[in-house]
């Protein structure tokens, strides 16, 4: 191992082991009291698909977490919260949420908190929004002259609700996967059988055949139109993969997590193809 080497471990082994100085931030206050709080899940309505039990399980676990924390729902002089569920991407259930507060005597409702959840399972959704509720208490908690960024009052959607597509610029974009990468390999492969193949070529036409190192150098003709060709279709074949597998990961999302028993160990895919 290089001098380099071994100082970056040292620095690396120090920096782990130094003690740390222990810092105690204040936590906020949260809200104990609020005059109601309500789901929605009218953005979520699509042709065919049952938000029903989707909107008991969440209302549920975010009661029993209220619930949990002590906060009472029937108090006339404390704000109103609720929760605002809307697509990201219906094919690859991408959600997001956002929870609003409507000051006593006012009209308006403001942000108190926002999440995202991506390839999320009815579960893992009403997971997410129960741990970011108490950043939405906090908010409650706060005096109501320094509001989060307000938003205006959402109707009722009537029609087809907003999604992104999965064609947008605001979508995340995918890792590579085995067939990408296996074409991005072919491709370099190919292009180096490219090059290879037009030098052969190259030295064959600068070839004079007056004489028997000439005559040789000629005979590398036909060596570097086979390696031309192959590495051609190579190239090709590694284009077509990198593009099928960049259109494949804009159409499907798979999550996948550690599953484990008494007797099994794996792992789970879940996701929309």
């Amino acid at each position: 191992m290089s001098a380099a080497g071994v100082l970056a471990l040292w620095l690396s082994a120090a920096v782990a082991t130094a003690p740390r100085t222990a810092t105690h931030e204040p936590v906020a206050a949260e809200a104990k009291a609020l005059a109601g709080f309500e789901l929605h899940t009218d953005e979520l309505v699509r042709e065919g698909e049952d938000i029903a039990a989707l909107s008991r399980m969440l209302d549920k676990r975010l009661h029993e977490t209220l619930t949990q924390r002590a906060v009472s729902l029937d108090d006339a002089a404390a704000p109103k919260l609720r929760l605002q569920l809307r697509w990201l991407d219906y094919d690859r259930s991408d959600y997001a949420g956002a929870y609003e507060l409507q000051a006593v005597g006012s009209d308006a409702w403001t942000t108190a908190a926002k999440f995202e959840c991506f390839a999320c399972s009815n579960t893992a959704l009403a997971k997410r929004a129960s741990e970011v509720l108490p950043e939405a208490l906090r908010a409650a908690a706060r005096p109501a002259e320094a509001p989060a960024t307000t938003s205006t009052p959402s109707a009722t959607t009537t029609g087809t609700p907003a999604t992104t597509s999965s064609d947008g610029g605001g979508s995340t974009r995918r890792p590579l996967g085995g067939m990408g990468k296996g074409g991005i390999a072919m491709l370099a492969i190919g292009v180096v059988g490219i090059g290879v193949g037009a030098g052969l070529l190259a030295r064959s036409e600068r070839a004079d055949g007056g004489n028997a190192e000439a005559q040789s150098r000629s005979d590398s003709t036909p060596a570097g139109i086979g390696v031309l060709a192959a590495g051609g279709a190579l190239a090709v074949v590694g284009i077509a993969l990198l593009a099928t597998d960049r259109v494949r990961a804009k159409r499907r999302t798979v999550a996948v997590a550690p599953a484990a028993t008494s007797s099994f160990f794996g792992l789970a895919l879940a996701g929309r193809f």
